[in-house]
């Protein structure tokens, strides 16, 4: 179905990854082939370059990750999600060989996520942002004339902010971080600003931002946060090695047909 690098991605592999993408539960619905192969690659991709990270996954923890746990989780969520997955494996047919790649790319993604979440600061410098977004600059230099003549920006935020999420609260986005503000164009508008300071219109991929900064500090980041950071992260770099990869893919409709067909044997 695919090569990596001239590693192969097998027609049988595949079925039996299509499989397992389809989970141990019944379900009306599968992820798509397409997106499945991408998964695969990906896998063969950090197997690949896991030692330029500095990471690896020994017999030891693919054996310990393959035992079935003493006793089944009784608690339910995550845990016992897991621990259906894990036995599944088993069940969908992967070879010995298979079995053990399949665990070693999740094991790494496990640990490479981690890494990088390591990697993400603690706290980062916020800004406690108010803001009213209208549609055209016509309309932003309006906003602006109106606050210069003494008008209230809560007031004008209820009345002309298009952003329905924040208008009804006086324009109040809370304290955010430089990547939560969005294009660094942007960002870099609204973290020059002095506290009390109101901007010129910002334009953003939404319309148009005017911009007040009501404090500034260094803060906590919350764990969502950071995980998501790290996430980004992690993306960016699995896509900079498929950008330098080799990579060809054979998922023809013919062989599409073939490897659905066998996920229900």
């Amino acid at each position: 179905m695919a090569t990596v690098n001239g590693t192969p991605i097998s027609s049988s592999y595949f079925s039996k990854m299509l499989r397992f993408a389809a989970g141990p539960f019944d379900t009306t619905t599968s992820p798509p082939a397409s997106l499945v192969l991408q998964q695969a690659i990906n896998n063969e991709i950090l197997r690949q370059e896991a030692p330029s990270l500095g990471l690896s996954v020994t017999p030891t923890e693919i054996e310990e990750y393959l035992r079935p746990p003493a006793e089944p989780s009784t608690e339910g969520g995550l845990a016992s999600l897991e621990e259906s997955y894990r036995q599944y494996l088993w069940e969908v047919g992967f070879t010995s060989g298979e079995l053990r790649r399949v665990v070693e790319a999740t094991l790494l993604q496990t640990k490479g996520f981690e890494q990088f979440l390591e990697q993400v600061p603690q706290e980062a410098e916020q800004v406690n942002l108010y803001h009213i977004l209208v549609e055209t600059d016509l309309d932003a230099f309006q906003v602006l004339d109106r606050l210069e003549a003494g008008e209230e920006f809560a007031g004008l935020a209820e009345e002309l902010s298009t952003d329905v999420a924040t208008a009804s609260t006086g324009g109040e986005v809370g304290w955010v971080t430089r990547d939560v503000v969005g294009l660094p164009e942007v960002a870099a508008a609204i973290f020059a600003l002095g506290i009390g300071e109101t901007s010129q219109p910002i334009a953003t991929p939404n319309g148009y931002v005017i911009a007040k900064v009501e404090g500034r500090e260094v803060r906590d980041l919350e764990a969502s946060h950071r995980e998501q950071l790290a996430g980004v992260a992690w993306q960016e770099w699995l896509d900079g090695k498929r950008e330098t990869s080799h990579i060809e893919e054979n998922l023809s409709p013919r062989r599409e047909s073939w490897a659905t067909s066998q996920t229900s044997r």
